[in-house]
Order: structure tokens, then C-alpha cells, then sequence
């Protein structure tokens, strides 16, 4: 994954909390709703930042099938595809 989409990606995600979000701390009340919703908060960005990363590692999958069956089109050599690509010999003989 491209490192500096992946930090913009995290700060975003992880922004630190407002100013408002401090001062409803000093209220018992409003301290246990500003909780629920920081456990909400953290479960959500939690699964957001699992679904880019997973996005990300699918698309360059993709990407390394794509270019392999490119390569094989153009006669490049099987065990040469293996060595660039990291995908089994198997699984390039499928393609």
C-alpha cells in the first residue's frame, strides 16, 4: 500500500477530539454518552480503515494478475513470472 495515502488515510480517521469533546468530560452524565459514542467512534474507524486496507491489498492483487496475464500473452518465461510476481507457478498456469 502506497505509505503516504495510508498515513492521510489514519490521521483522518484518528483525528484527535475537539474542544467540546474535552469540556463534556467534567459532566458525569455526559461523560458516559461522549464514551458510548468514542467506543462508536473507535469500532467504526476500526472497520473503515480494515475495509481501505483490504481494498488496497485486493487491488494490487489485481493489478499482479493483470500484469501476469499481459506477460504471458507476450510469451514471457513461467518461472521468470514467478520470480516478479510472487504468485505460484500453479497459479499462474491457470491464468
Amino acid at each position: 500500500m502506497n505509505e503516504e495515502i495510508y498515513n492521510k488515510l489514519y490521521a483522518k480517521l484518528y483525528e484527535p477530539e475537539s474542544e467540546e469533546e474535552k469540556n463534556i468530560k467534567d459532566d458525569p452524565e455526559a461523560k458516559t454518552r461522549y464514551d458510548a459514542l468514542v467506543e462508536a467512534r473507535l469500532k467504526y474507524n476500526g472497520a473503515v480503515s480494515f475495509a481501505i486496507i483490504k481494498g488496497f491489498e485486493k487491488g494490487k492483487s489485481e493489478g499482479i494478475i493483470d500484469v501476469a496475464k499481459n506477460a504471458l500473452k507476450e510469451g514471457l518465461d513461467i518461472d521468470l513470472l514467478v520470480k516478479i510476481t510472487g504468485l505460484s507457478k500453479e497459479e499462474i498456469l491457470k491464468l
